[in-house]
């Protein structure tokens, strides 16, 4: 069974290309980042809700902890933390 069959939970489906590594490997980087804003986009949204600094790391930390379930790519995972933690930053910079 390939990585994109698998049953997945239907509250954090992870698009196919994040899945696996390889076809991440050879999409371009806009594409890259595009799909990981697609994939993290109502994490953002409840950062932006978050009511605090705090509350809002928490979100990031417990998605982080959820993309170490969903995929078993540490590439992928890496770029789905990293881009989150730049968003949190850059969100709540803003806010304070």
């Amino acid at each position: 069974m390939n990585a994109s069959s698998q049953r997945r939970n239907p509250r954090s489906i992870m698009i196919d290309e994040l899945l696996d590594e390889n076809a991440f490997r050879g999409i371009v980087p806009d594409r890259q980042h595009a799909l990981i804003a697609a994939h993290c986009k109502g994490i953002v949204g409840m950062i932006v809700a978050a009511q605090s600094s705090d509350q809002a790391m928490t979100i990031v930390r417990r998605a982080c902890d959820a993309f170490e379930k969903e995929c078993s790519s540490p590439i992928v995972r890496r770029a789905l933390a990293d881009y989150l933690v730049k968003k949190q930053k850059e969100l709540w910079k803003s806010k304070e």
